[in-house]
Parts: structure tokens; C-alpha cells; sequence
């Protein structure tokens, strides 16, 4: 279908076909739309069955409604590039037995279906996402909660360093960064930025060129750098945002100071550039030694994701424990980590001599837990449960099967040994000796060159006039040393009175600089309080809107099933106005708290980001204090004392005093403005909450009153349709005994009809000539039959009426009991069901969000 500049937006939620990037066609769902020009739309659409990181935005052109027969043909087209891939694998391969054409699609008299085993070993290679049906309930939950969350993505590529990268997955960057179609990240610094403009200028900028953090591993171009979450929270923080855009249930943002980054970099003339990373809980009570783990698109397939592995495990070694990562995996990272804890297993077992290990055995040789290298040896079949255990049973054979296998191949990178250590700098003071050492005087030589220049006369008068000019200079002394000594007496008393002076001006300081540090602490723990109070109102006004669900579903199903009712009975009557008011009440409701979350989301933003402020603030009254409080313990005694050139010299941008104390008394203000913001919205959510229960539970007992009313009504109305109904059958009955007596005395007038003609005829034949006459007796025969004909005709009308009163009484039963039927119809589905539905409307705490 050609693009269409006038047509309306595509429906969100419709299902098409979609052109991929490959050029195959796709059945795919439209998630939501975007106005990109004048009447031209985008559309954000997710793959059915696809993984969501290739979910994309597409123009109108890439989307097409094809009939049932184009689209199988496409399909088929995807499925069998999808099995030439596979057809490639070496027959011998344990993929060949996952994934195999005839185990796949039906081929004649070889169809058959894959097992679970094998349908799990192919999701895992093939990143098949599961539904909702295959997760247990909770999990069905949570990753509902989570898509919705995370449904569109925004940022579709990212500028860092010299690579420009496709984007898998949605990332909580500000509203101002994270609807931008390209985000330009440093590399060195990981500080983001919306224009390229800004970008180039910041690297001209940046004088970084290596993470914070100190260099715990070092071979040839390739370096690790263990980067403590509480030190460098920005950078850390700026990591984890970066890393969502590839990972999708990554949930760490903000709180990383429990956590230590472990940054892969390869190293140049121009810096250290990031290639990928991994974290760590500190102090992890399940020993998790990952807690996430990336390798950037470009560097991927290159081994440093395993490298990465291999090297949170040897930090595991050097602690001591036996780690594992933190579940669930991702696709991608399950693969890596089975890929890397299977080489690892094959190796230990062919070094080993003996057939027979067990788990616990191999676990504490590789440092994987027993758990990972049960699971790992399972999807390769060889251990067995022998005697309340695991034992691992194989062949050097077997092993060394394995091992030729291009899926168990020796990772390109490992780490070693020697060189995990920390990079210490070492100053040594470099010594030698004099080039005149043990050089001597050589005597004859200058005895050979020596030359008489005085007299002994002229020695002595020079010695006179030496002794004489010393015993002037010995007077000049004399006096320069009393002026000394008084002058060195004035500036000790000078300089005492001068250092006791600082002395007491660094102890002023420093009480100045407790006094701000301890406001600073209790502002930073009043908002620890207030971010915590706040963050379970947002739990709690999310369970509301959860709960909110159940009289929405209820609502909609007593509207539904009201539909089901007779035409004669579809009539907007007490019970379908109230429905139609708790339908708007329930969207006012549940709009006024989505809009609420926002607010708490973005007051929480703010509570965090003036935390944040408070405690960079206070670290550095902190470093402050630290100084001065140093400083004011100096003495002329110390032995920290020495010549410090150019101390004099005043910094750049340094404050006044005036300026210092404004500005902290400034960033307090500003704590407490948005704490009384946050206290604030936390009571207009509690009034929030308050009034929609109370509106709802109101509107749901009028909706009760309403249908009591209306049950009662149609109870009366057919109670009076069924007294009408029985006097209709008396009458019916009445009736009917009526035309039976009409009948019978119509049949009886036959015999004095009988009578009277024969009568006649026997006079009209018998009597001869004369006696033939018309007497009185001919006369009344001849009445009697005519009164005898009206008779009859009169009962045959009124038996004619009482047939069509018994056709106008049969139809009105019969309308009777079709009503009868209607309004038993109407009173099952408002009394039997949409009242036994709202019997489940959720009570007042739990519209509250408090269960």
C-alpha cells in the first residue's frame, strides 16, 4: 500500500504486515503513532513473536493489509530463511538436534513436533520471547507492568565515540533527552547530549580520557577499571542509563553506591574507550558475583563478554566464595554464560583422570555453583542423580567430542592471573657517588709548577692590616647581634600572637563549618524520610490502580451482559444511567491518578536530585572540615610542616565569605521548598484517594439501589402479567365449554329440523288432490322449520364469536407468556448476574491501595 498523505493515523493495536529491514514481510502490531510532518505519520510497531529489541519506528509505506493467502506466502518466505540458516550446522551438532526442517514445519510423512527440550534449547539460541501464558502468574504481572512501562522507544540510535549504534530497548533518560531520535554520549565521561553541535564541542572540552576509578587489570591493548558506586555516583549512574538502552528488565538508575562497576576498555593514543561493563552487589547475600552485564553492539562477538565472565569469576576466587550471576538471565547473556560455564566444565573434565565426578567436586575446581553446572550438564546429558546426588558421568571420549565443537570453543579472550592486580606507582629515590671519590692530592706535581710571588716583609705588613680590619668587623658584629636578638624577640611575640589569632579563627571556621555540615545531615535525612514515605504512596496509589481494574471490569461486563437483554427490554432505565455515570467516574478517576503518578514520579526526580545535591554539598563541608580542622591543629612542632611556595597566591573563582554562607543557607531552602512540595502531594494524593473511593463505593451502592428498584419493579409488573395471564386461561377455559355447548345444541336442532321437514314432505306427497290444501297445520309446519333455520343461524353467529373471543384469547396468552418469559429473562441478568458480579466490588481499603 502506497503512502498516503492525507489518510488518518493507522488505530493503535491493529495488527499488519510489516516490510523488515531484511525486505521480508512480517505480521507485526501497531504500539503507537507520531506526527513527523504535514499529515504523515510514523508508526512504533512490535514483531509478533520477536524479541521487543527489534521493535522500530516505520513510515506508512513499509505497512501493508495482506489477504490470508499473500501473507502465509510471506511467512513461509521468513520461515525458510530462517531454516537455511540452520541447514548450514554440522549434522554432529547438538543445534542440529534443536532445530531441523522436519521438526520445525510439517514435511509430509516426516511430521513431527519438537519436544519441550528442544523447543527451550531453540527459544534460548533464537531469543524467542515467551507469552504471557508460558510465565507463572507473577511473572505475568511484573513484565506486563514492565512492558507497559517500557512499551515505546524513543531514542533509536546513539552517537559514542566513533560508532553510531541502533538502540534495543527504552531508557529512563529526562523527558528532554529521552524523545530525541539520536543521543550523543562521551565516551570518556558518559555525559549525554542532544546535539551534535554540543557534542563536538564537548569533546573539545572534555579533558577525560580513561572511567574514574582505579585500574585493576592491564594486558596488551585491553584494561579494567573497578569504578565504587558511592565515589563516583554520576558516572555511575550515566553507565546505567546507558546500558538500558541494551538491556530490557535492567531496574538499577540511581541507587549505585551498594554496587562496585567492573569498565572494559580497549586502550589507544587517544584514550580508553568503553566496550562494556559489568556490576556487583558489595555485599550480596546470595554471593551474586554479576548483577548486570553488557558489551556494546560494535565489540560484541569478540570475546570480552566472556573475558568479563571469566573475570567476575576470578574476583569471586580471590574472595573466596563460589558466585553466580544474578537471575533471571537475559537471551543474550544466558547464552554466554552456558557457552562460557561449558568450556569451563569440559576442560576441568579433561584434565581430570577419573570417569566419575561429582558436582560438588567440579564446583568448587571452577567456582560455579552447583545449580549453573547442574543445569549446564543437563543441556548436554551427562549427569546422572547416583545415590541422593548428582554425578557427573562421561568419557575422555565424550569429552573431547564436546570439546571439537564449535559452540565449546576456547573463548578468544581470558583473563590471567598475573596480570589482576592493583597498578601501584612506585617512587624510588635514585643514589651514587661523587666522581671525586678517592681522588688524592698528588703532591710532586704541584711541586713541579709552584712559584714564589712576596716578600716575607710584605706578608707581615698584610697580616697587620688583616688583624686590624678584624677587630672592626668583631665591633660590627657585636652590635649587629644585639639588633638581631631584639628584632627576633619582636616578631616571635608578633608572629605568636599572629598564629593564636588564625588558631582562633580556623576554630571558629570549623565550628561555622559543623554547624552548616550537621543542617546539611539532618536535611539529608529528612529527605531520605521523605523519599521513602513518598515512594510507598506511589506503591500504594499504584496497587489502587490496579484494584481500580476490578470495578472497571465489573462495570463493563453488567453493561454487557444488559445488552443481552430482549429488544422490548433495551431501554435506558435506572440501572444503565447509574452504569453509564460509574463508566465516566471510573475514567475521571483513573485519569486523575495516572496524572498523579507522573506527579509523584516527578517529584520523586526532584527529591532524588536534591538529595543528591545535599550530599555532594555535605561531603564537601565534610573535606572542608576535614582541612581546617587539620590546619588548626598545627604547631610549630608538627611534623607535617614545610615550605609551600606560592601559597599566597589566591584561586581562581574563590567565594566569599558572605557568598558561602548564602549559598548553603540557598541549597537548604531549596531541600526544604521541595520536601514541603513532596509533603504536599502526598496529602493531595491521600484527599485523591479518599474522594474516589468514597465517590465510587457512593456510585456503587446507587447502582445497588437502582437495580433493587428496578427488580422490584419488573417482579410487580410480572406478577400482574401472570394474574392477567390466569384469567385469560379461566376465560380460554370458559370459552372453549361455551363453543362445546354451541355445537352440541346446534347438533340438537337437527332433530326437530328433521321433524318438521318430514313433516312437510309426508303432507306434500300423501295427502291426495283436494286433502292436499294449505291449512293451518302447513302454515305452522312451514313457520316452525323458518324459526327453526334462525335458530340455528343465530347459534351458528354466536358460535362464530365465541371462536374468534377463543382466537383473541389464545393470541393474548400467548403474548402474555412471551412477556412473561421477557421480563423473567430481564430479571435473571439484573438479579442472577450483574448483581451477583457486583457482589465482588472491591471494599473501601482496598480502592485505597492498602491490600
Amino acid at each position: 500500500m502506497d503512502e498516503n498523505s492525507g489518510d488518518e493515523p493507522l488505530p493503535n493495536g491493529s495488527n499488519y504486515h510489516v516490510k523488515r529491514p531484511d525486505g521480508t514481510w512480517h505480521a507485526a502490531q501497531i504500539i503507537q503513532s507520531r506526527l513527523i510532518e504535514s499529515n504523515n505519520y510514523e508508526y512504533y510497531i512490535h514483531y509478533d513473536g520477536l524479541n521487543r529489541r527489534l521493535d522500530q519506528w516505520v513510515k506508512r509505506n513499509r505497512i501493508i493489509c495482506s489477504p490470508p493467502s499473500e501473507a502465509q506466502k510471506n511467512s513461509h518466505k521468513v520461515e525458510s530463511s530462517f531454516l537455511g540458516k540452520f541447514n548450514k550446522l554440522d549434522p554432529q551438532s547438538p543445534l542440529a538436534e534443536v532445530i531441523t526442517p522436519s521438526n520445525v514445519v510439517g514435511t509430509g510423512e516426516n511430521d513431527r513436533t519438537i519436544t519441550r527440550n528442544q523447543k527451550r534449547r531453540h527459544d534460548e539460541i533464537n531469543h524467542v520471547q515467551k507469552t504471557y501464558e508460558e510465565m507463572d502468574p507473577t511473572t505475568a504481572a511484573l513484565e506486563k507492568e514492565h512492558e507497559a512501562i517500557t512499551k515505546v522507544k524513543y531514542i533509536d540510535k546513539l552517537r559514542i565515540g566513533r560508532y553510531e549504534i541502533d538502540t534495543w530497548y527504552f531508557s529512563p533518560y529526562p523527558e528532554e533527552y529521552g524523545k530525541v531520535s539520536k543521543l550523543y554520549v562521551c565516551e570518556y565521561c558518559l555525559i549525554y547530549m542532544r546535539y551534535a553541535l554540543q557534542y563536538k564541542t564537548h569533546k573539545e572540552k572534555c579533558k577525560k580520557r580513561q572511567p574514574p576509578g582505579a585500574e585493576i587489570y592491564r594486558k596488551g591493548t585491553i584494561s579494567i577499571f573497578e569504578i565504587d558506586g558511592k565515589d563516583h555516583v554520576l558516572y555511575c549512574q550515566t553507565l546505567c542509563l546507558l546500558a538500558k538502552l541494551f538491556l530490557d528488565h535492567k531496574t538499577l538508575y540511581f541507587d549505585v553506591e551498594p554496587f562496585y562497576f567492573y569498565v572494559l576498555c580497549e586502550i589507544d593514543r587517544q584514550g580508553a574507550h568503553i566496550v562494556g561493563y559489568f556490576s556487583k552487589e558489595k555485599e550480596s547475600p546470595e554471593n551474586n558475583n554479576v548483577a548486570c552485564i553488557l558489551i556494546l553492539p560494535p565489540y560484541q562477538r569478540k570475546g570480552y563478554g566472556k573475558l568479563l565472565i571469566a573475570f567476575s569469576y576470578e574476583l569471586s576466587r580471590r574472595e573466596g566464595i563460589i558466585g553466580s550471576p544474578e537471575k533471571p538471565l537475559s537471551d543474550l547473556g544466558r547464552l554466554s554464560y552456558r557457552s562460557y560455564w561449558a568450556y569451563t566444565l569440559l576442560e576441568l573434565m579433561r584434565e581430570c583422570r577419573t570417569t566419575t565426578q561429582s558436582v560438588k567436586e567440579l564446583s568448587e575446581l571452577s567456582g560455579i555453583t552447583q545449580e549453573d553446572i547442574i543445569a549446564t550438564l543437563q543441556s548436554m546429558k551427562m549427569v546422572k542423580y547416583w545415590k541422593g546426588q548428582h554425578v557427573v558421568c562421561v568419557t575422555p571420549k565424550t569429552v573431547n567430542e564436546h570439546l571439537q565443537l564449535p559452540q565449546f570453543k576456547k573463548p578468544k579472550l581470558m583473563p590471567t592471573k598475573e596480570n589482576v592486580a592493583l597498578l601501584e606507582s612506585s617512587c624510588r629515590n635514585a643514589s651514587g657517588k661523587s666522581f671525586l671519590d678517592g681522588v688524592k692530592h698528588n703532591s710532586s706535581i704541584v711541586n713541579q709548577y709552584s712559584i714564589t710571588r712576596y716578600t716575607p716583609s710584605e706578608w707581615h705588613r698584610r697580616n697587620e692590616e688583616l688583624f686590624s680590619l678584624s677587630q672592626k668587623v668583631s665591633q660590627l658584629s657585636v652590635k649587629n647581634e644585639n639588633d638581631a636578638k631584639n628584632c627576633m624577640a619582636s616578631n616571635f611575640s608578633k608572629t605568636n600572637r599572629s598564629q593564636q589569632d588564625n588558631t582562633t579563627r580556623l576554630s571558629s571556621r570549623c565550628h561555622e563549618i559543623f554547624t552548616w555540615q550537621t543542617n546539611l545531615e539532618h536535611a539529608i535525612q529528612a529527605q531520605v524520610d521523605e523519599i521513602a514515605m513518598l515512594e510507598e504512596e506511589r506503591h500504594r496509589l499504584k496497587k489502587s490502580m490496579a484494584i481500580l481494574k476490578i470495578p472497571e471490569a465489573i462495570n463493563s461486563e453488567c453493561l454487557s451482559r444488559r445488552c443481552a437483554r430482549p429488544d422490548s427490554e433495551l431501554i435506558r432505565d435506572g440501572p444503565e444511567e447509574e452504569l453509564l455515570k460509574e463508566t465516566v467516574l471510573i475514567n475521571d478517576i483513573r485519569k486523575v491518578l495516572e496524572k498523579t503518578l507522573e506527579d509523584i514520579e516527578v517529584q520523586q526526580s526532584e527529591n532524588r536530585a536534591v538529595k543528591h545535591k545535599l550530599e555532594y554539598h555535605w561531603s564537601c563541608k565534610k573535606e572542608a572540615y576535614a582541612t581546617d580542622s587539620v590546619n588548626r591543629s598545627l604547631e610549630n612542632s608538627s611534623g607535617t610542616i614545610q615550605f609551600k611556595p606560592g601559597a599566597t597566591q589566591s584561586v581562581a573563582d574563590q567565594s566569599t565569605e558572605e557568598f558561602w554562607n548564602q549559598f548553603t543557607r540557598d541549597v537548604l531552602d531549596e531541600s526544604e521548598a521541595t520536601r514541603q512540595k513532596s509533603i504536599k502531594l502526598r496529602g493531595t494524593l491521600q484527599e485523591i484517594l479518599v474522594n474516589a473511593t468514597r465517590d465510587l463505593r457512593n456510585q456503587a451502592d446507587t447502582v445497588e439501589q437502582m437495580f433493587q428498584s428496578r427488580i422490584s419493579c419488573m417482579d410487580e409488573v410480572r406478577t400482574m402479567l401472570e394474574n392477567d395471564l390466569s384469567n385469560i386461561l379461566q376465560k380460554l377455559a370458559d370459552t372453549e365449554t361455551l363453543i362445546s355447548s354451541l355445537k352440541d345444541a346446534i347438533r340438537n336442532m337437527d332433530y326437530p329440523m328433521k321433524v318438521s321437514q318430514t313433516r312437510l314432505q309426508n303432507r306434500n306427497l300423501y295427502r291426495p288432490q283436494v286433502e292436499n290444501c294449505y291449512d293451518r297445520s302447513q302454515v305452522g309446519l312451514i313457520n316452525e322449520v323458518g324459526s327453526l333455520q334462525r335458530s340455528v343461524s343465530e347459534l351458528k353467529e354466536a358460535l362464530k364469536a365465541a371462536e374468534d373471543t377463543q382466537k383473541q384469547l389464545i393470541e393474548t396468552r400467548t403474548a402474555l407468556e412471551a412477556e412473561i418469559m421477557l421480563k423473567r429473562r430481564t430479571i435473571n441478568i439484573d438479579k442472577d448476574r450483574c448483581r451477583h458480579i457486583r457482589t465482588y466490588f472491591p471494599s473501601a481499603t482496598a480502592l485505597s491501595g492498602y491490600i
